[in-house]
Parts: C-alpha cells; structure tokens; sequence
C-alpha cells in the first residue's frame, strides 16, 4: 500500500478557519497522511498559527470537516515565548509536560515515564541540563528542550511552530538534525516557518499560506 492510500492522520475538509467574526483562511481540503513531513509558509498574519491550532483541535472550525484517525496521538511544539521562561520550573519538568492527558499533570511519575524523560531529552542533547530551570537555557536549548517536551509522549505526529526562530546557526543545525531523525523513525511532521528555503530540502509537500487561500506548492 502506497502512503496516498492509507488512511490520512488528521484532515480538514471544506474547512474555514478563523475565530468568531474573523475568517481567517477559507476552502481547506488537507490531508496529513504517514509519512508527510509538511512545510507551512506564509506572511506575517496569513494563518500559519490558525492553521495549527486548527490541526490540533484547540480553535474550532468556522465550517467544514476535522477528521482524526482512530487512536491518534498529537504532540505540539509551540514557540518558547508561549511558555513563560521565568516560572520556575526545571528542563525535566518541561519535557514531562508532553505526558500530560489531561488539563492537570500527574502527582509523581512512573519508572516509565521518567524514563522517557530522560530518553527524549538524550535525544535533543539536553541531558546533562536536566535539572537546570528553564529559564536558564539559552535561546536554542529552550527550543531544544520544547522540541523533546513534543517527543516524549511516542506521537504519530508532530506540530511545530516556527522551531528555529530565534536560535543561532549550530542550534538550529542541531534542530533540523534531530527533526530529520524524526521523520527517518516514521513520525509525520507538520512545520511552520518563515525559513523555507532553509528547510524545504527536509519537506516531502509544501504548503503556502496567502491572501485567505492555502496552495500546494511544487518543491
């Protein structure tokens, strides 16, 4: 079976985006199928972030279809000033967050779940920093460190909001190492960027964002 017959991951049909009085983007039919590692550009206020939220379910459409496939488990990768660097909180606890089920986290965890901890924060080099506060690290260990936060919980598919912004040219070759590795283990992605000539080498689609309309482009 050919990746464009299995069933999709996560699709929008017929979908508007948006918020209440607001149509943001208008006529999507996307399908985000095994294997993708999608590329989402566009200008400034074109919906890159509406996009995302709308994929992940937390911004309800205006119209149209969500559809998910049984059992799929989402992580999110959101951009470091989303999370507030000065709350005190250590490199580990940020990466627990990803094991996160429900709108509380979980009294202790177990041998399991520390373990994957420490597992995805070997993964984007974090480790020896695992006990620093959050606020701590630099610009590309926070982007690092929210990188193995959306790793930790095993998800079929990623999210990402803009992964190298903000970070110097060995963070983000580190990045773009370990998001590599990602997609070669079976992990579809989902990138937004304003880089796209950096990252389009990394892309199997590509998609633009203008003027209220999403198109395909040819990479």
């Amino acid at each position: 079976m050919t990746r464009r017959a299995a069933e999709p991951l996560l699709s929008l049909s017929g979908a508007t985006l948006g918020h209440p009085g607001q149509r943001v983007i208008e006529g999507v039919d996307l399908s985000i199928h095994p294997g993708d590692f999608l590329l989402v550009t566009g200008s400034n206020g074109s919906g890159k972030s509406t996009l995302l939220r709308s994929l992940l379910g937390v911004l309800p459409l205006r119209a149209g279809l969500r559809r998910c496939s049984s059992g799929l488990h989402l992580a999110y990768m959101p951009q470091q000033h989303q999370l507030d660097a000065l709350f005190p909180v250590s490199t580990a606890e940020v990466v627990a967050m990803g094991l996160w089920k429900g709108p509380r986290p979980p009294r202790a965890l177990d041998q399991e779940q520390r373990q994957a901890v420490a597992t995805a924060l070997q993964t984007v080099g974090l480790a020896p920093r695992a006990g620093l506060l959050f606020a701590q690290l630099s610009g590309g260990q926070k982007q690092r460190a929210l990188l193995a936060r959306s790793l930790v919980g095993e998800s079929q598919l990623v999210l990402l909001d803009e992964p190298t912004a903000g970070v110097d040219a060995e963070a983000e070759e580190v990045i773009v190492r370990i998001l590599q590795r990602l997609h070669r283990e079976g992990r579809s992605l989902v990138l937004v960027t304003h880089q796209d000539e950096e990252l389009r080498g990394l892309a199997t689609r590509w998609i633009r964002l203008e003027y209220r309309q999403m198109t395909e482009q040819a990479l």
